[in-house]
């Protein structure tokens, strides 16, 4: 690899995708290199980084939380904040340019803003795209042309994302590559189909930020339709990643105007996850917009079988045959799938163990790893261009 001195830019140390699999990359690819990670937010996994490599965290996560999303400009944030961001930014900034780095890791289109606040604009970028759709949209409303003119190389992580930077922003198809994701290790233990003869409820799962992209209004409707047809006794819905902000209370809106309060358990965002999938007899995305999901692919690892709606972007890529991908998005469809799968435990098995046999002959880290060095060193080869 080319580069031996990294700096990492990522929006938040959550526990989202995005900030998870940066961190697990910038691990598995150190070796010689040094890494410097800047954040805007703070998170449970700020030690993680400092792990890695000295960090710098610029604003609170109270702050980062707080903007609209796309609208992160550095504008906003100096509004915000009186500026202290800006002249932290510029400080680090100045730093990091002693340093010498020789490559700009950015984990995220929201952390773009960053890169001309650090003032490190002449060193050459590699973008890390886990937006689509309307996110990428409103992104590019409040910082006009941003997406295509800083970074040199793009690291895209499904092939709905590859489109979305081509066709509608202009990023030459040279610049991008698609790496898929992997499951973060440690890898979670594999768990078994059960059915519902012992008397026990089986589990459905969902997962994420409730916001209206992971479609909770859908998951929520088509909990009532399944719940009607089979029974309040036969099904539970288990949500784990539920926050308490206002897409929290919305969602607790819904599920009680609804009628679901006895079938519907919310867990909180949880460092550990894989507890709370072990539960899960089937796993159900309903996302309108998804550029890629590591819950699907960790729901595969687990042998839990998947059911998504092909337009919402990347993870019909990641289940294939391998799970339920339903042709469009439709409540009725999600709610007939989830009928479908709770009454037959050998379909229940049989999904689960494609999916997880998919999961690791598809999306391998080693694999993804290797991808994304050789990105890095395109983005260092063409630094003259």
């Amino acid at each position: 690899m080319k580069a031996s001195r990294i700096v990492a830019v990522v929006h938040e140390l959550s526990l989202s995708g995005a900030p998870r699999l940066t961190l697990d990359i910038l691990e598995g690819i150190q070796g010689e290199r040094s890494v410097r990670v800047v954040s805007w937010a703070g998170g449970p996994l700020a030690d993680a980084a400092r792990r890695l490599g000295p960090t710098v965290v610029l604003r609170d996560a109270r702050i980062a939380r707080a903007l609209p999303r796309g609208l992160a400009t550095e504008h906003v944030v100096e509004a915000l904040a009186g500026g202290s961001a800006r002249v932290r930014a510029r400080r680090q900034g100045l730093a990091l340019r002693r340093w010498n780095p020789d490559l700009l890791y950015v984990s995220s289109v929201t952390s773009l803003p960053m890169v001309r606040m650090l003032r490190l604009t002449d060193v050459p970028v590699v973008l890390h795209v886990h937006e689509v759709g309307s996110a990428m949209a409103w992104f590019e409303r409040g910082n006009p042309g941003l997406i295509r003119s800083t970074p040199r190389r793009y690291v895209a992580v499904s092939r709905a994302v590859a489109h979305d930077l081509i066709a509608n922003y202009q990023v030459p198809e040279e610049a991008v590559s698609v790496v898929r994701p992997y499951v973060i290790p440690p890898l979670p233990t594999p768990r078994v189909a059960t059915d519902a003869r012992d008397g026990q409820p089986l589990i459905v799962g969902g997962a994420g930020n409730p916001s209206w992209t992971k479609g909770v209004d859908l998951w929520l409707l088509a909990a009532r339709d399944a719940v009607d047809r089979l029974g309040m006794d036969r099904l539970r819905f288990v949500w784990v990643g539920s926050r308490d902000n206002e897409a929290g209370l919305q969602f607790r809106t819904m599920i009680e105007k609804l009628g679901l309060e006895s079938v519907v358990e919310l867990v909180p965002e949880t460092d550990r996850p894989y507890d709370q999938f072990a539960r899960f007899d089937i796993f159900a995305l309903s996302s309108w917009e998804e550029s890629a999901s590591l819950v699907v692919l960790e729901a595969m690892a687990m042998r839990i079988p998947v059911i998504c709606f092909a337009p919402t972007g990347g993870p019909s890529e990641e289940v294939g045959e391998a799970g339920i991908v339903i042709p469009k998005i439709s409540l009725h469809l999600l709610a007939d799938a989830i009928v479908d799968l709770a009454q037959s435990s050998e379909k229940r098995g049989a999904l689960g163990l494609a999916g997880a046999v998919r999961a690791r002959e598809h999306f391998d880290r080693s694999a993804s790893l290797a991808a994304i060095v050789q990105v890095f060193d395109d983005a260092l080869g063409s630094r003259s261009v």
